[in-house]
């Protein structure tokens, strides 16, 4: 184009949102407490990308709720299929 798009001087500067490379609290509490978890974890990142927040703290209650060799039992199962779903993961632990 022309390049003659010009903005008022006094008009504040656009504000994007800063990406967070630090990972969460819930995610590091995950990955200290088994290497299942923490192998879960990475799944979900690699998968989910920067989306992954939810389901990282979707995990973490989990962790939280159920008995912690139970839930590593069932994701060391539910990872040796390539499961990542998480619904799904509740449902197996539960039965």
């Amino acid at each position: 184009g022309l390049e003659k798009r010009v903005t008022l001087p006094d008009r504040p500067e656009r504000q994007r949102m800063k990406r967070r490379d630090e990972s969460l609290r819930e995610e590091e509490e995950l990955r200290a407490a088994g290497s299942e978890l923490g192998e879960l974890v990475a799944k979900l990142r690699t998968e989910h990308g920067g989306r992954a927040v939810r389901r990282v703290r979707q995990l973490h209650r989990l962790y939280l709720d159920y008995p912690t060799e139970a839930l590593r039992e069932t994701i060391r199962d539910a990872l040796n299929y390539g499961l990542t779903d998480l619904v799904r993961l509740e449902r197996m632990l539960l039965k």
